[in-house]
């Protein structure tokens, strides 16, 4: 509670602080740090020094910080509670049920509390708000400091900073480590003369550990690559003592190990990594087609698209352009001018690609490649107010979820029990609204609904339409939201007192209890907005979920002005840009993009001609139960690679189930073999294909009954 006020109190954080803030991590601190080294071009002068604050935490200084917060209007009894948390500590020691006598903590803020990085960053402000040199510039994140400097007397500048910087540290209680302060000129010579801290010489580096990325002079990212290599190396060995072919984990566990536990090496570097060389990227690459063996138990002449396929994953480029595109669109559809919005936004714009080393050209290329004619740049909207953190979220919820479930539930009964609620709801209401949204995924447009009732004396009812035209792209939250807020306007021009309103989106009614909401803040902040000038006109509303297509006629008609606003010429609405999805749209289309480039190598390619045959459209789950060695041999038939002694040509080998001698041992195997063929029914007219894609469809027949297939393989296993 304490947090949310002092928060509430204080305002906006300043730009460069990244540290302990909502949404905002190391990542954001990362690519605005790169963008001021890459901005001007790879011949630009840039220093950087990396200061390092001794026991940041434990010597934060109470006094410090109470007067910062006093600067900033902070008074009165949060002054007087916060001045009590920071002052008189005491702690002892417990050794063996034996405590120590109490002793006093002069410094430091109470490890442990919430409260304790918002305070430590108050002193952290202090620090970014001294004035410094044109085109210098101080980066935080937490007690990480960065003052970068890009300007042509970058040396006198930077200089000018440190020594700003360490005489307000001393005033704040704070100390910087002079031994473990460096500092690193990039893409020049190193000066011969060293920077000075507190009168000590700077160490000039040749790479630097920042934030985990270790960043080279001559920002290649060859030293950091090789970390990563030799990181997720050292994962892989894991993997492979977690499984065989024969025994140990599964693909499911194998999976997803690889993906919090190696690939989140590469996902943290992503940004850094948008930057890098290909070649560099490649070796990053072959570091995860070791883990697909593992994963599938495949050997080393396998297809690697075919294994990607298999797995659902992407190379490691295309998954660093996919987390550079979620970067991109969080700084884009942001309401915050973040520090690197405005020159993204400038690098969306250009036609070509200048400098392959800036950053935000990077970012705005792959959004580019993959964009369509998407256009993720927020456009200024109308700034609304968000709700002070003690004010209770207006109006009156009524959420009455099925217990079972709604597919798991009786439709008739559901029907009959949300009708009579919404009958008990209704009673002397003024006015009784149903919204609704839509979205044409096909066509992209999209629309609202509203059904006004107006109770009369005598029935019937009054009933009044109302379909809004929303823009194109927007998402189904918006439009449910939109018609919601659109509903409130209309009780705020009829100046009723008693409302209900009944939707059946669960999302809007959780966001408009939302007191910061992230995503759709404009519409929901604006809607709050409604809420609140209603409750305090006297108003009462009750909001109400109802469970969708169900049969309640007021519901499908508000559903019917939806679908049918979605053809309307005139667009009324145009709520800003929402992250959510547009990162889908973007996942979406890099996997496309995947698809289509593996499909435009399968006319050349047996492997993936088989695989694509014998897996189908439909996604493949393999069944927990059946063990390692039966879903190793489920996934050798689905991949379809050739077997060892078949690499280098057509050699006859004896099938180890019937003693035959055949030359293609798997198509043997699915065909032939009396003993282990598959002979499942819908496999016939078949014979005018080749007998590749006769074996790769019998195998895409079997994996409807994948247990069956199981205690198949278990018996007679495919050779290898």
């Amino acid at each position: 509670m304490i947090l949310n006020r002092l928060q509430w109190k204080l305002g906006k954080r300043h730009p460069y602080l990244f540290g302990f803030q909502p949404h905002t991590g190391t990542t954001d601190a990362i690519a605005t740090l790169l963008n001021k080294i890459t901005e001007r071009g790879p011949q630009n002068t840039c220093y950087v020094v990396f200061l390092d604050l001794e026991k940041a935490f434990e010597l934060a200084n109470a006094d410090a910080i109470l007067y910062e917060l006093a600067g900033r209007q902070v008074s009165g009894r949060m002054m007087a509670w916060i001045e009590d948390f920071l002052t008189n500590k005491t702690a002892r020691v417990k050794l063996q049920n034996v405590y120590s006598d109490y002793k006093p903590m002069e410094n430091g803020t109470p490890q442990g509390s919430v409260l304790s990085p918002a305070l430590f960053n108050i002193l952290m402000e202090a620090l970014l708000r001294i004035p410094l040199p044109t085109d210098t510039f101080l980066l935080s994140y937490a007690d990480d400091l960065a003052p970068v400097s890009t300007e042509t007397e970058a040396e006198d500048d930077i200089q000018q900073a440190l020594n700003t910087l360490a005489t307000t540290a001393v005033e704040l209680g704070l100390k910087f480590s002079t031994t473990k302060t460096k500092a690193m000129a990039l893409s020049i010579p190193d000066p011969a003369a060293p920077l000075k801290l507190l009168e000590t010489d700077v160490d000039w580096v040749s790479s630097y550990r920042y934030l985990g990325i270790t960043l080279d002079k001559g920002l290649t990212l060859k030293e950091h690559t090789d970390i990563i290599q030799h990181r997720m190396r050292q994962q892989l060995n894991i993997m492979r003592a977690m499984t065989s072919r024969a025994a140990g984990a599964t693909s499911t566990v194998l999976r997803k190990y690889y993906i919090t536990r190696v690939r989140s090496i590469v996902d943290y570097s992503a940004c850094a990594l948008m930057i890098c060389e290909p070649i560099l990227l490649h070796k990053l690459n072959v570091m995860q087609n070791i883990a697909l063996r593992h994963i599938l138990g495949a050997p080393g002449w396998t297809k690697i698209e075919t294994m990607l396929e298999e797995t659902d994953l992407l190379p490691i480029p295309q998954r660093i352009e996919q987390m550079g595109i979620g970067l991109a669109l969080k700084t884009l559809t942001s309401h915050d001018r973040t520090p690197i919005k405005e020159p993204l936004e400038a690098a969306t714009r250009q036609e070509t690609l200048t400098n392959n080393k800036n950053l935000m050209e990077q970012l705005a290329q792959a959004l580019r490649k993959y964009a369509m004619d998407k256009n993720p740049i927020t456009e200024d909207v109308p700034r609304t107010e968000e709700q002070p953190p003690w004010i209770e979220p207006p109006g009156q919820y009524y959420v009455v979820l099925p217990e079972k479930g709604k597919k798991a539930t009786d439709q008739k009964a559901l029907k009959a029990q949300t009708m009579e609620r919404i009958t008990e709801i209704n009673k002397d209401k003024d006015v009784i609204f149903y919204t609704d949204g839509s979205v044409d995924h096909d066509t992209e447009k999209a629309g609202a609904g509203i059904v006004a009732i107006l109770p009369r004396a005598a029935p019937p009812d009054e009933v009044i339409e109302t379909a809004i035209r929303v823009a194109d792209r927007a998402s189904t939250p918006q439009t449910e939201l939109t018609a919601i807020t659109a509903a409130l306007a209309h009780v705020e021009e009829m100046e009723a007192k008693k409302i209900a309103i009944h939707t059946d989106s669960l999302t809007s009614i959780q966001s408009l209890q939302t007191l910061q909401p992230t995503d759709n803040k404009e519409l929901i902040t604006a809607a709050q907005q409604r809420l609140q000038r209603i409750s305090e006109q006297g108003g009462m509303i009750t909001i109400h979920w109802v469970p969708s297509h169900i049969g309640i006629p007021a519901n499908e008609q508000a559903d019917q002005v939806a679908a049918a606003a979605t053809a309307l010429t005139t667009i009324t609405v145009r709520p800003p840009h929402s992250k959510s999805p547009l990162k889908k749209d973007y996942e979406k289309s890099i996997s496309s993009s995947q698809t289509q480039r593996i499909t435009a190598l399968r006319p050349g390619s047996r492997s993936i001609t088989w695989r694509r045959t014998a897996a189908g459209d439909r996604p493949f789950r393999m069944p927990r139960s059946i063990g390692r060695k039966r879903e190793v041999a489920i996934y050798r038939l689905r991949l379809g690679y050739r077997c060892r002694t078949q690499i280098k040509g057509p050699v006859e080998v004896e099938c180890t189930h019937c003693d035959q001698n055949t030359s293609h041992p798997l198509v043997h195997y699915v065909l032939e073999c009396p003993l282990s063929q598959l002979g499942y029914d819908g496999a016939t007219d078949m014979e005018d294909i080749s007998s590749d894609l006769r074996a790769a469809q019998l195998i895409k027949t079997a994996c409807l009954r994948p247990t069956d297939l199981a205690d198949h393989v278990g018996l007679r296993p495919p050779p290898r």
